[in-house]
């Protein structure tokens, strides 16, 4: 199971980034893996093999988000039923900045609690997240008065804080997959932004901070 999870965030963290060609290989691992898994399993397993075929042949960063999501909540559907797996995820202390940067990492301290969650079904790792996500501000006071902030990072930033209210109140698990692969695209899209340089000025925060950090 622990190679399950290292692909599964694999593809996670590639969706994250903005990165499809970095889904198809765990993808692979993940739908080729053919190990003797015991006979409650297999249902769940024969599930994980056609979501990881999903993240495999995906043709876009949103369809590969919603694999993403899937592939996870498939697991928490498992160690739900079979009584196994992790119960809750041990979460770093949430990031205090009014950087640009800053906010990124707590949307991403967000996003990661809010996968957990699904992994283990555990509704108070889930709300965690969503709250995070929620409460962050849409733009930090510190920017420059004079900075002109791109109209795609502000439409990215109101998906992931809209997404975030929407995940305070979802009462169900297959919603909680649905709203999280929504969130992995939102923030591929931002970060395939910033790859393509529509977002200097975040790239150029990032850069600094970065420096800053050697």
């Amino acid at each position: 199971m622990a190679h399950h999870f290292a692909d599964a965030l694999e593809i996670q963290r590639a969706v994250i980034a903005g990165d499809l060609a970095g889904v198809p290989s765990p993808a692979r691992r993940l739908a080729e893996r053919t190990d003797p898994y015991p006979e409650s399993w297999r249902p769940f397993m024969a599930s994980h093999e056609q979501l990881a075929r999903s993240a495999q042949t995906a043709h876009s960063l949103a369809d590969a988000a919603r694999a993403a999501a899937a592939l996870a909540n498939n697991c928490g559907e498992c160690h739900a039923a079979v009584g196994l797996g992790p119960h809750r995820f041990t979460s770093p202390p949430l990031p205090a900045t009014d950087e640009v940067s800053g906010h990124m990492l707590r949307h991403q301290w967000a996003a990661e609690r809010m996968w957990g969650a699904l992994v283990s079904h555990d509704e108070t790792t889930w709300f965690a997240g969503a709250e995070a996500l929620s409460a962050a501000p849409l733009l930090p006071p510190s920017l420059p008065t004079d900075l002109t902030v791109p109209k795609l990072l502000v439409e990215l930033a109101e998906q992931a804080h809209d997404l975030g209210a929407r995940a305070r109140s979802s009462g169900s698990w297959a919603d909680r997959a649905a709203l999280h692969g929504d969130l992995l695209a939102t923030c591929a899209g931002c970060h395939r932004g910033l790859l393509l340089g529509r977002l200097p000025f975040l790239a150029r925060d990032m850069s600094h901070r970065e420096r800053g950090a050697r």
